[in-house]
């Protein structure tokens, strides 16, 4: 992808980060199985530092190619909500579903 379609991405996401954020969070929470208190809060921790860490990879990057190094923030937030909900016993298909939309 070009230069030009990352900062276009990147002026999207940061324009509209707060309209995204709650579109976000309204089909995460409609999709989750499990409603508490605890986990909505830590859903929307983490799309909070997702969609601006995101918006500054675009940035940085020449590539939408996650194998490279500005995307490594971006890697690593993910794995570590992956091994998060992992240990609070959802499935990986739980996990999929909070992380793909």
């Amino acid at each position: 992808m070009s230069d030009t379609k990352n900062t276009q991405l990147e002026n999207v996401l940061t324009t509209y980060q707060s309209e995204l954020f709650e579109g976000w969070m309204s089909d995460l929470l409609g999709r989750v199985s499990r409603r508490d208190k605890h986990a909505e809060a830590q859903l929307r921790q983490q799309a909070t530092q997702f969609l601006p860490l995101l918006a500054d990879t675009l940035k940085k990057s020449t590539s939408l190619s996650i194998d490279g190094a500005t995307w490594e923030e971006i890697r690593h937030l993910l794995s570590d909500i992956s091994q998060n909900r992992a240990r609070q016993g959802y499935s990986s298909i739980e996990t999929a579903i909070s992380c793909s939309h």
